[in-house]
């Protein structure tokens, strides 16, 4: 969650809710420049076990990850690399797509990079190829 940097933003300019709310002209976002206090982590949990094909941060500015890491978890606590690994270098507009459709309950993004310039925001996150499974 923001830090004390962004206290006095506007809660569309910050809070994780935006990453997911279909507006691109609102975000989260960390507070903190990238990779300044370890990687940043978002974690994206569904209701229900669900299979997936891929996802797309979208974000501007400058504000994408200059590097990340995507896992994915049955259980919400425990994650897992996919194979091949869904990682690499960043940018403001990423879409990764995972190796096979992929069952699971959460999936964490980690920006694992160092970018003193800029804050880690997420403008809006998307899923894709996503459908309910038991």
């Amino acid at each position: 969650v923001c830090t004390t940097a962004c206290l006095a933003m506007a809660d569309g300019q910050k809070l994780p809710a935006n990453a997911i709310d279909g507006d691109t002209t609102t975000r989260y976002t960390t507070g903190i420049t990238q990779g300044s206090n370890g990687p940043e982590v978002a974690i994206l949990s569904f209701a229900q076990n669900v299979t997936l094909t891929g996802l797309n941060l979208f974000t501007k500015s400058g504000d994408g990850p200059i590097a990340y890491l995507v896992e994915s978890s049955l259980d919400g606590a425990n994650f897992s690399y996919f194979m091949p690994s869904a990682a690499g270098a960043g940018s403001d507009n990423l879409t990764v797509t995972f190796p096979a459709a992929t069952k699971l309950r959460a999936l964490r993004i980690t920006q694992t990079g160092v970018k003193k310039t800029n804050w880690w925001s997420i403008h809006e996150l998307t899923v894709q190829g996503c459908v309910a499974t038991s």
